[in-house]
């Protein structure tokens, strides 16, 4: 059979053009001759649209609809021997329909083969983006709750390790697909940077890396924190939700530093600031799918800062909207074995 690789869309679009003549030229002759049978003569040019389109399985469909059309209508009566005009009108537009099905079905799985496709690629870049494990240190104790709402979500998050302390990045983008695979793959590459230098200027240059991939319909916010083994804690952020900062007395505050996410703006407005933490007391890092889940009353941030196990317990069985990706930071003196939870 001819194949699709073998016509230009132009040619493509002229060979379909005139067998959809040809088909209109069928019904109308079927009820002008009536001597002659040509609905079987219909099989021709769907059969070099079902080739040209590479959809062998429309030729079947689009065969069988179209005859079994013109001969409904002659049973109920629709048909007036007579009519010569409407008549042919009524199978022309039959045959026309069944050509229509063929090229809707043909678009419909191409589209859905290349949704698959990109789903399985992302897919296999966002399940490389997290890590089994999470560094020990001398000072700190990382929890982790990740629930992806779909297979690929746009949550991240990212803790590695330098001498003395750790890095953390929380990001959530708001597209999807490999685009989104792609901007989260070039985050977690840059977080090896100077510790020297401030997390401000390292998230000014991870928005010039990101620049190229985003656009109006892609960005991403984000936290960066450096925690030091003394309890200094330098961080920055990118348009994200503010950290929940728990006290030894009890008291929660949210830590706002205001930004721009990244990829909206060449140089955006970054700040850097500062914490230190006792022993006892915790940070919470969050993606705007807590956020939600928070103003619905199905969570709660002291839960979240006292009982990270009935939290995630809860947040697994929530109604969720979107992705939900909380890490919560302790300042503790033990060396704990830490395991992402996914």
């Amino acid at each position: 059979m001819v194949t699709l690789e073998r016509f230009s869309p132009g040619r493509r679009t002229v060979v379909v053009c005139l067998c959809v003549l040809l088909l209109i030229a069928i019904a109308a002759g079927d009820y002008t001759l009536s001597v002659i049978q040509l609905s079987p003569l219909a099989a021709v040019p769907i059969l070099i649209i079902a080739a040209v389109t590479n959809m062998r399985v429309g030729l079947a469909l689009a065969l069988l609809s179209g005859v079994v059309f013109a001969d409904i209508e002659r049973v109920l009566g629709f048909a007036r021997q007579g009519d010569v005009l409407v008549n042919g009108a009524v199978l022309a537009i039959d045959y026309s329909l069944s050509v229509v099905l063929v090229l809707l079905a043909r678009d419909s799985a191409a589209s859905a083969a290349r949704m698959a496709a990109e789903i399985h690629d992302a897919k296999v870049i966002h399940d490389h983006l997290f890590v089994d494990r999470i560094p020990q240190s001398r000072s700190w104790h990382v929890n982790v709750a990740h629930v992806p709402l779909r297979e690929v979500g746009g949550d991240f998050y990212e803790v590695t390790a330098f001498d003395g302390g750790f890095h953390v990045m929380v990001a959530d983008v708001s597209g999807k697909g490999v685009r989104a695979a792609m901007l989260l793959s070039a985050i977690k590459a840059s977080l090896h940077g100077d510790v020297n230098l401030s997390p401000s200027v390292t998230m000014a240059d991870l928005n010039q890396r990101l620049s190229p991939i985003c656009g109006s319909d892609l960005f991403c916010s984000a936290w960066y924190g450096r925690f030091f083994d003394d309890g200094h804690v330098r961080f920055s952020s990118a348009g994200h939700e503010p950290a929940i900062l728990r006290r030894r007395d009890g008291s929660i505050t949210q830590v706002q530093l205001d930004g721009l996410p990244l990829g909206v703006a060449e140089q955006p407005p970054l700040k850097d600031g500062e914490l230190w933490l006792e022993t006892g007391e915790s940070l919470l890092l969050y993606s705007d799918g807590l956020t939600e889940l928070i103003a619905d009353g199905q969570v709660s941030t002291e839960l979240a800062v006292t009982d990270f196990a009935a939290f995630e317990q809860v947040l697994r069985a929530a109604h969720r909207r979107d992705d939900v990706l909380a890490v919560l930071v302790e300042r503790t003196a033990d060396v704990p074995q830490l395991t992402a939870v996914e």
